[in-house]
């Protein structure tokens, strides 16, 4: 009988299907019955707690093959790769610069490209990394923490949070603003990126404003 598998914070759907047992996130993606969820989430490494996913039951496959004979299977596994975009404060980007990345106990030690960027193959399920990047040419001294797949959809306010303070922009901690203080910091960050974006400044996070995040922000 096909499950229902209620997302939880951190939870990517590469992650899921490992749980449960399946080589790739497409045989739960692409299920009928996830449809709903498919077309209001549009990534399937883009969650929001809560979200309702649907596990179909496993299918057996068989393999006719002569006896007394060697024969060799291959198995897919689908590949999960972390991106990391590092800019300044003028939103220049940090290339060719040293960093060490650690995720889930695995240690990296390269240079950042000419954009910046920087890519590794992570575990299916990881969650928790680390990021130390120090060049004084950018003037840049990063050591911090990298939540994988914590990031929540563009169209709600903890996602909207959280893009903006990846962009730099101090829009506060990443839960929905209870306070009066909380909410017009939020306000500020996206009038200061509606700004930067030429965009109407209303201070609202409305739909072209999260469009151009989402562009902006790479997802």
């Amino acid at each position: 009988m096909p499950k229902i598998h209620i997302v939880k914070q951190g939870e990517y759907i590469s992650g899921i299907a490992k749980v449960y047992g399946f080589h790739s996130y497409e045989k739960i993606w692409h299920d009928p019955a996830n449809a709903k969820l498919k077309e209001e989430r549009k990534n399937p490494n883009v969650l929001f707690p809560g979200d309702p996913l649907v596990v179909p039951d496993k299918e057996e496959k068989h393999e006719s093959r002569a006896t007394d004979a060697r024969h060799r299977f291959q198995m897919h596994v689908e590949k999960l790769r972390l991106r990391v975009v590092v800019k300044n404060e003028s939103a220049e980007a940090v290339a060719n610069a040293d960093y060490t990345l650690v995720v889930e106990s695995e240690v990296e030690r390269k240079k950042t490209d000419g954009a910046g960027a920087l890519e590794k193959s992570i575990p299916r399920g990881a969650q928790q990394g680390q990021l130390l990047l120090k060049n004084d040419q950018f003037a840049i001294d990063l050591n911090v923490p990298v939540a994988i797949g914590h990031l929540d959809p563009v169209d709600t306010v903890t996602g909207q949070i959280g893009r903006l303070n990846n962009l730099g922009y101090d829009a506060g901690d990443v839960q929905e603003p209870v306070d009066d203080a909380a909410k017009e910091q939020f306000r500020s960050a996206v009038e200061e990126f509606q700004c930067n974006e030429a965009l109407a400044v209303d201070g609202k996070c409305g739909a072209q404003t999260q469009a151009k995040l989402k562009q902006v922000h790479g997802c």
